[in-house]
């Protein structure tokens, strides 16, 4: 799927002729959709702005009909930016707290929050392992920290390279 910020909304892409099949609108909740995870049978969309909370809005991958909005946090303009699927869970990260959250899908609960260094990039993850990715933009700082989804904690991180801000 395709996200767009400015059109809040999800653009299904059919892989053998790149072509765009489908365009749903999110809704207002969806405000600054970003990231995107498939799931059993759902796509989660991470939903960057909010109004009147972030969340992530689950998309049924058949019928491309939002079926539900999982409120995440009360901040409006720090949200999630990229979801992943691992481990039984949904993971998204919240660039404005260094946080990064485990979700149940099928409670939609919040099972765990995961303090990291920082947490404005990318995620990217494999059965046991979520990779965090920092250093994306102003006030994040560099660097990558690993979180073992079996003790939902952080295990290492590097801080990366500092910018060098020439006088």
């Amino acid at each position: 799927g395709l996200t767009s910020s400015p059109g809040h909304s999800l653009t299904r892409i059919d892989p053998t002729t790149n072509q765009a099949t489908k365009t749903i609108s999110l809704g207002p909740a969806s405000l600054g959709p970003f990231g995107v995870a498939l799931a059993g049978g759902l796509v989660w969309v991470a939903n960057h702005d909010g109004s009147p909370s972030i969340s992530l809005s689950k998309v049924d991958e058949a019928t491309m009909k939002v079926v539900g909005t999982v409120p995440i946090g009360t901040a409006t303009d720090s949200g999630p930016v990229k979801v992943v699927s691992t481990a039984g869970s949904i993971w998204t990260n919240l660039a404005g707290e260094s946080v990064v959250l485990r979700i149940n899908p099928q409670t939609d609960a919040i099972q765990a929050r995961i303090p990291v260094a920082s947490s404005c990039g990318g995620l990217v993850a494999d059965d046991t392992t979520i990779w965090v990715a920092c250093g994306a933009g102003d006030g994040c700082a560099p660097g990558l920290s690993r979180i073992d989804s079996t003790a939902n904690a952080v295990t290492a991180t590097n801080a990366g390279p500092r910018r060098h801000d020439p006088a």
